[in-house]
């Protein structure tokens, strides 16, 4: 297994959660929008609405141990929403997988708050491009308990919407725990027009509520 499709395999549920494996191609570059704000170099620092800083940035291969900062500051409850499974550590593999992202088919920003004049990783946004639709993704979400509700979510999806609209995406799969009313609550904020489907693809064993989010073109933006 490829890391690109192994890190969907990982993404399946949570906040948002990817379910299916992506396309291992790229678009042709004509189709390909220009990648000027999230490109290697793309850093943002944002004002929450408590009065603390966040900062964003691409995730970049060398980031196991933010990806794992985030996930042992994930409660048990989180992890489950985040993984539709009682997730207790990543592998070595899972970590690979997580952070092999090469900007187009697979792409994830991170949100970092400095601790101790350290930074530290409290939320992790991601797309991850479809083998059978070029043009559309399904996107994963995770924020740790103790900075929820602080509009940390809602930054990363926007951002992550800006990043994948910028790469040719013109839909994104949203898959939810129907429990999940808060990043159901959220999706439906960021998306009114977010069409909601029930989703088999998870099993008998539990179902997941599919939000398709259309984008706009950056030329219509």
């Amino acid at each position: 297994m490829d890391s690109a499709r192994a890190a969907a395999a990982l993404e399946t549920g949570g906040g948002v959660g990817i379910g299916r494996g992506p396309v291992t191609g790229r678009l042709p570059s004509c189709l390909r929008r220009q990648q000027a704000r999230f490109g290697r170099s793309y850093r943002e620092c944002a004002a929450l609405a408590d009065g603390s800083t966040v900062w964003l940035r691409r995730l970049r291969r060398g980031d196991s141990s933010l990806v794992v900062q985030v996930f042992e500051r994930l409660s048990p409850e989180a992890r489950y929403q985040r993984f539709f499974a009682h997730k207790r550590t990543l592998s070595p593999a899972d970590l690979q997988a997580l952070t092999d992202c090469d900007g187009d088919n697979h792409l994830a920003i991170v949100a970092l708050a400095k601790v101790a004049g350290a930074e530290q990783g409290i939320g992790v946004a991601r797309f991850v491009r479809l083998r059978d639709d070029p043009f559309t993704a399904e996107i994963a979400l995770a924020v740790v308990d103790a900075h929820q509700r602080k509009g940390i979510g809602r930054l990363l999806l926007r951002r992550l919407t800006e990043a994948a609209s910028e790469r040719g995406l013109r839909q994104l799969l949203c898959f939810v725990l129907p429990e999940n009313v808060p990043m159901t609550a959220l999706v439906r904020q960021l998306a009114p027009e977010a069409k909601q489907d029930l989703s088999e693809s998870h099993g008998a064993a539990f179902s997941t509520l599919v939000f398709r989010v259309p984008l706009r073109s950056q030329a219509s933006a």
